[in-house]
């Protein structure tokens, strides 16, 4: 049985990404003894937490409608716990990837200007 259920709405690379390593962490295995493979899995895990994360900031920054706002700043939130979950695995603070934090701001305000 698989630990994520594949009905979340995340890209299925990154579920089985999370799959193998929350399997690696529940059934035992330290940092100490994961393997470089597994700990670059996590650490990609825990930039795409923190990057989408902001893009929900950021997003939720632009939006009039004060519950539509609440609801993604609360999705910020929970992406950043998400985030410092895997940070307690890698030890590390690792940025937000900036460029893709650009464009998908970018994008919104395209969309933002054409839907007026």
């Amino acid at each position: 049985m698989e630990i994520l259920n594949n009905q979340v709405n995340i890209c299925p690379i990154i579920t089985g990404i999370l799959n193998s390593c929350l399997r690696k962490l529940i059934l035992g295995t330290h940092l100490r003894t994961l393997d470089w493979s597994t700990l670059h899995e996590i650490r990609f895990v825990q930039r795409e937490e923190r990057t989408v994360g902001e893009i929900y900031h950021q997003v939720a920054a632009a939006i009039d409608d004060p519950q539509i706002r609440t609801m993604l700043t609360g999705i910020a939130r929970e992406e950043l716990e998400h985030y410092k979950f895997w940070a307690k695995y890698t030890g590390h603070d690792i940025a937000p990837d900036r460029l893709k934090v650009l464009v998908s701001s970018v994008l919104y305000g395209c969309w933002a200007l054409l839907s007026r």
